[in-house]
């Protein structure tokens, strides 16, 4: 008679009297894995898109920061109100908006402060306002950046939730 040493791959299992070796069967997941593969790959991607929505056209802050730099005309559409903002944006993250507004109400005032570009976001806050009922001071606010070209800039404004453009004003 011959020894045999039994497989670890196999089970033994009982049928009357004899004992039998039989291949051990895969234990079955609540999920087969190559679901579960498919599953995590799909997470990792959705993350590495958020992760990376700010540079999803290869712009970093620092590039978005340089291209904002410059006058642009922007004219916003808010209730019964047309503005007509006149934005000059400085390389030392200051800026001066002039804005002229008709519509319910005219007038026209300058108001002033420090930007910066932060995760795809431009980020400003009003130092000076000649109009505290229309940009109050102190207060943070961000609109989010589209895209930028060197004659026009498309943003989602926070305060609105509407997508603007800016055009770049060519100095004479």
């Amino acid at each position: 008679m011959t020894d045999v040493t039994p497989n670890k791959s196999l089970e033994r299992t009982r049928e009357g009297r004899s004992a039998k070796l039989i291949p051990r069967r895969a234990r079955r997941s609540a999920q087969p894995l190559e679901l579960m593969n498919r599953s995590n790959a799909v997470i990792i991607l959705a993350l590495t898109c958020i992760l990376s929505l700010p540079t999803l056209a290869g712009e970093s802050d620092a590039s978005l920061r340089q291209k904002l730099v410059g006058d642009w005309q922007e004219i916003r559409h808010v209730d019964c109100e047309v503005h007509n903002q006149l934005t000059k944006l400085s390389a030392d993250g200051s800026f001066e908006v002039r804005d002229s507004i008709e519509g319910c109400a005219k007038r026209t005032f300058v108001w002033r402060g420090t930007w910066s570009v932060a995760h795809g976001k431009f980020r400003y806050t009003a130092t000076y306002s000649g109009s505290p009922d229309d940009v109050p001071l102190g207060v943070p606010l961000e609109d989010e950046i589209i895209s930028v070209s060197k004659s026009e800039w498309v943003m989602l404004e926070q305060s609105t939730g509407n997508r603007s453009v800016a055009k770049r004003v060519r100095k004479s």
